[in-house]
């Protein structure tokens, strides 16, 4: 039989390069997933917390510190850790650890009857949740390569913004019909199934080091890590801006759904949905179009990987300034989507360039010391610094609204950090700095 009209029968090597892309797309899927309920069990608090609030009689600092610190700290401090394990052992083994152990404790949160135990939970959940990102990291790397590596960050990215639209959505549904604790432990039960998939998954083959990249130990590859940050001026100022970046998204994160109900007075279903649709969604569309965008105008000039974070952020600052200072509920609701569409664009572009300028060896260490101070001072500060303000600065009914107008100016460093990052990419490619150099 001859082939058909549109082309030659494929070849075994034509055939082999499909199942290939078809086996990598497969993984960056199931990663998205777990990355997607690392978010669902990470965000489900903060529609959560006014019932909370009610139930367990708490102040907002205390849920400023269940939204940061408590959680935020050691999810900070088990990712180096876990990341050297990551750079030396099964990768996919460890992801299918963490994603049990914080599905398991999640639920635990539901069954919590105090401040201190649901602390202790929410504690154990960072543990678990620091073991998923890093190891994920590394292996989209090794299955994309440079010049696709933004685009295939920015969908595993997405993943956080269809673990926001769950944790909305189903946190905020659940909640309303039977109470926060079932939302706990409905969020918490998938992962456990999820693990059961991710065990399946092929282990990508290590990407080549560089030839002049040396053998590393455990602690010999952190300080190497660690040096091969100190000497870029484009990665300290891109990891100075994503830190900032993360206090004000982190904080807005944890507080937008309280501030709804609160200034505009809507029930926890409608905000559940509506924040499930414009978190959810229209974030995971900015997060998507951030990659694709970086790598078509990185073609140009490796800059650009920087300068569309910067340029993304100076255009949304407008819009939630907007949100936050409007009274009329209609105006609120519609430019919050226009904040969030260009306030989700750092991701995928961000951990591209510092996956781009690292030796393979290093880069499951590279994001975690980068995951580290973006979530210590980002996802530990941000929520806890709100809750401060709200309830110690800017005291009475609206306290929360001018606790979030005030970090938006962290924004604007954070943007002035991603424009000299990209500054100083002196050269069109992005060749890694050496470890040795």
């Amino acid at each position: 039989m001859t082939a058909g009209r549109s082309g030659q029968t494929p070849t075994p090597s034509a055939a082999a390069s499909a199942g290939a892309a078809d086996r990598r797309r497969y993984v960056l899927v199931v990663l998205t997933l777990v990355g997607a309920f690392n978010h669902f069990d990470r965000h489900l608090l903060a529609i959560l917390l006014e019932r909370i609030k009610a139930d367990l009689v708490l102040s907002d600092l205390q849920l400023g510190l269940l939204s940061g610190v408590v959680f935020g700290g050691v999810y900070a401090i088990m990712g180096i850790p876990i990341s050297l394990l990551a750079a030396r052992r099964n990768r996919r083994n460890i992801i299918v650890v963490a994603l049990t152990v914080w599905s398991a404790l999640t639920v635990a949160c539901g069954v919590a009857q105090n401040f201190w135990q649901l602390a202790l939970a929410r504690f154990g959940v960072g543990i678990g949740e620091a073991g998923g990102t890093a190891p994920s990291h590394s292996m989209i790397s090794d299955l994309y390569p440079e010049g696709r590596r933004a685009g295939a960050m920015a969908f595993y990215g997405a993943g956080a913004n269809l673990g926001l639209f769950l944790a909305m959505i189903v946190g905020g549904t659940v909640a309303a019909l039977f109470g926060w604790r079932w939302a706990f432990i409905v969020a918490g039960v998938p992962g456990l199934i999820l693990a059961l998939v991710v065990i399946r998954l092929p282990e990508p083959v290590r990407e080549a080091g560089r030839a002049d990249a040396p053998s590393l130990a455990n602690l010999g590859l952190l300080r190497a890590t660690l040096g091969t940050l100190r000497r870029d001026p484009c990665l300290r100022n891109v990891i100075a801006g994503t830190t900032l970046n993360a206090i004000v998204i982190y904080g807005m994160l944890a507080w937008v759904a309280s501030y709804l109900i609160r200034v505009h007075d809507l029930s926890l279903q409608v905000v559940g949905i509506y924040m499930a649709i414009v978190l959810g969604l229209i974030g995971g569309v900015g997060t998507i179009l951030g990659g694709i965008v970086a790598d078509r105008l990185a073609r140009r000039h490796r800059r650009w990987y920087c300068w569309v974070v910067a340029a993304a952020i100076l255009v949304g600052k407008p819009f939630m300034l907007v949100f936050l200072v409007t009274d009329v509920t209609t105006l609120a609701l519609i430019v919050f989507v226009g904040a969030t569409m260009f306030g989700a664009v750092f991701l995928g572009p961000t951990f591209s360039i510092l996956h781009d300028r690292v030796d393979s060896a290093m880069r499951p260490v590279a994001s975690a010391i980068t995951l580290f101070v973006v979530n210590l001072l980002g996802l530990g500060i941000g929520p806890v610094l709100v809750g401060a303000l709200s309830d110690y600065v800017f005291p009475g009914g609206d306290g929360l609204r001018y606790a979030l107008v005030a970090i938006q100016v962290l924004g604007l460093w954070a943007a002035l950090h991603y424009f000299l990052g990209g500054r100083a990419l002196t050269g069109g490619t992005s060749r890694p700095v050496s470890a040795s150099s």
